[in-house]
């Protein structure tokens, strides 16, 4: 019995640390049936997960040096949304910027704790892009500023969520953009 645990847990670890995007956790028993090991990478990714034609949810995992989890001690991040339409969905918002392993929000002097749609005042890059800027210490340039979701000092993750998906979205043919490390 004592192997059989450690097997899931193992099973269970190497499903949530590879995991991007919750297009297969969340969703009601009959879509979910059977399947366990989902039931469970979904109530420890987010208890409260909606099906996928409500709600779509993609992080990162690794930052684009490779460093896993994300680390703000040193590390300053960018996320560039390309021109053009953002992926089809009603709301479009990068939140639940989390210190780990808690998954806590984390206080920050600016009192934000989501990015997208609904935010005031975003500033999009001249080509009609919107990069996002994921520190711990508020950019100087005022632009940027706008643009700036807080980040713990240590290890932290960021969560897209896209309400509404279109179907690029949901068949996974849009990506998501690189959590870029800046400079």
């Amino acid at each position: 019995m004592e192997e059989g645990i450690a097997q899931g847990r193992e099973q269970l670890v190497a499903v949530l640390d590879s995991a991007t995007n919750s297009s297969s956790f969340f969703g009601t028993r009959a879509e979910l049936g059977e399947d366990y090991l989902t039931r469970s990478v979904a109530a420890d990714k987010g208890l409260y997960g909606l099906p996928a034609a409500e709600a779509w949810y993609g992080g990162w995992v690794n930052d684009s040096a490779g460093n896993h989890p994300p680390n703000a001690a040193h590390r300053d991040y960018t996320i560039r949304f390309a021109p053009g339409p953002a992926p089809q969905g009603q709301v479009l918002l990068v939140r639940h910027h989390v210190r780990l392993p808690e998954r806590l929000l984390v206080d920050n002097e600016a009192d934000r704790y989501s990015i997208g749609d609904p935010t005031p005042d975003l500033v999009y890059d001249h080509d009609g892009g919107l990069t996002l800027y994921v520190q711990r210490t508020r950019p100087a340039d005022p632009q940027q500023a706008a643009n700036w979701l807080p980040a713990p000092e240590g290890p932290f993750s960021v969560i897209l969520r896209i309400y509404g998906p279109g179907p690029a979205v949901l068949d996974c043919s849009w990506q998501l953009p690189p959590l870029t490390v800046a400079g």
